[in-house]
């Protein structure tokens, strides 16, 4: 399973780390393109300073391929019911996105007020099929 470390005010999943029984990933930046790479991670101390001071796995940890991973939590700034996801603007969530394996869902991260009317994505972002907030969970009725 895909996590990630919070940046800002990004809801916070690093808790789901005690949970023995799964492997968590977590996405480094590599320069030269836009997908990520994850790494096996088992523990928030195993993270170091990365991309615009975002906490990452280091080059060295077990890596797993986009593909083989089974399920991606991604956070963003602003999500629709529609499956319109929006982050930061650097593309790498949409890069990564396209390249996961058919069947592995995609599930944006965030609170109640990040769910927004549709109609704000463009062609570049890549959609998600679902979210989760404080409120639960919703599919998205992408097109």
């Amino acid at each position: 399973m895909a996590l990630y470390h919070p940046f800002r005010n990004e809801a916070d999943l690093r808790g789901m780390l005690n949970d023995r029984r799964k492997e968590f990933y977590f996405p480094r930046v590599t320069a030269g393109t836009r997908v990520l790479d994850f790494h096996r991670v088992g523990s928030v101390d195993e993270l170091i300073d990365g991309y615009q001071g975002i906490r990452e796995p280091a080059a060295t940890a077990q890596r797993c391929p986009v593909a083989a991973i089974d399920l991606f939590l991604v956070p963003g700034v602003a999500f629709s019911r529609a499956g319109e996801r929006i982050g930061y603007g650097g593309g790498y969530y949409d890069a990564t996105l396209r390249e996961r394996r058919p069947g592995a869902p995609a599930i944006g991260v965030g609170f109640d007020l990040q769910i927004v009317p549709e109609g704000f994505s463009d062609e570049y972002d890549t959609a998600i099929d679902g979210f989760v907030t404080e409120s639960g969970m919703m599919l998205t009725n992408r097109k």
